[in-house]
């Protein structure tokens, strides 16, 4: 079962092996592209009642698996009744989201907006499964996102604990991760690289520089609110995609133009926002830097 399969192209690899298989899909349009490749799919949330209705996967199912989909559900309760529902007695829930450490340690302040309802530590996220008697086994780092973190989770004492877990989560408390304090130092932390930012990106606009954004992100809605910076000191945002051309960015309401709109009209000064891809815009943006341009970003 995959919760949040989108159009299917994570799930089709398992029916292309006939293995039998689920996506939960809420959004009706991208569940019958799925449907159309031939995939089972739900066009619904999954939780606790639609998971009990599922007669072959009840107390049956291998796998569970979500990718930057769990952080947005806010009943975290009647999520994992539903995977307790259908999860067998070997079987694991493996999902990956956004990392609290990693948030904390970037500052990446921008993680945080209205679709990211939690930010995991592994803490938080051993502690809540075990109110349901699941074990949290093992973990892998991954870089997406700036740095997310994949969990495994068994049924209690169902399968061995990496000893990953404990040597990251002895990390974590000795972060103060498991206190407010990280929290506060984080506020603080945030603040600095704001004020950082703001007078960074006025001291461009002082010297008369073309300034632009670049990725009209959920992320930049979050930067561009905190830091307070509008039309009149970024002229507009590039983004490539269609839906958000000629809109305005939410709350500062910044023009959004076209990527190709950006490289007829280069900037001095061009605002990364979507940072964590940094090699690849720059690599896909060369002109840029080879025409005198210069990026620039939030965590700098």
């Amino acid at each position: 079962i995959e919760i949040g399969a989108n159009d299917g192209t994570f799930l089709k690899n398992f029916h292309i092996k006939n293995i039998t298989h689920c996506g939960f899909e809420p959004s009706k349009k991208i569940a019958k592209i799925a449907k159309n490749k031939g995939l089972d799919m739900i066009p619904d949330f999954f939780n606790e009642k639609n998971s009990n209705n599922l007669n072959i996967f009840k107390k049956n199912t291998d796998v569970v698996c979500a990718a930057n989909v769990i952080c947005h559900i806010p009943d975290l309760n009647d999520l994992i009744k539903g995977i307790d529902a259908v999860l067998s007695k070997k079987g694991v829930f493996i999902f990956e989201e956004p990392y609290l450490g990693s948030m904390f340690k970037k500052v990446s302040y921008d993680q945080i907006y209205d679709a990211h309802i939690y930010i995991f530590s592994l803490l938080s996220v051993r502690e809540i499964f075990k109110k349901y008697d699941f074990d949290l086994i093992d973990v892998y780092p991954q870089i997406t996102h700036g740095g997310s973190m994949r969990y495994v989770i068994a049924r209690k004492n169902e399968r061995p604990i990496s000893n990953k877990i404990n040597t990251i989560i002895n990390n974590e408390i000795s972060l103060g991760m498991n206190s407010l304090k990280s929290c506060v130092n984080f506020k603080k932390n945030c603040e600095e690289l704001r004020d950082k930012f703001i007078q960074r990106i006025l001291f461009y606009k002082d010297q008369n520089k073309k300034i632009c954004g670049y990725a009209a992100s959920a992320k930049s809605t979050t930067v561009l609110n905190y830091c307070q910076i509008g039309p009149n000191v970024i002229d507009f945002i590039a983004d490539s995609t269609e839906e958000k051309i000629g809109k305005f960015s939410p709350g500062m309401h910044i023009p959004i133009k076209s990527i190709e709109y950006f490289r007829k009209n280069l900037p001095d000064i061009a605002v990364l926002f979507s940072w964590n891809h940094k090699k690849e815009i720059k690599n896909k943006e060369s002109k840029f830097l080879k025409s005198g341009g210069k990026w620039t970003w939030h965590l700098q």
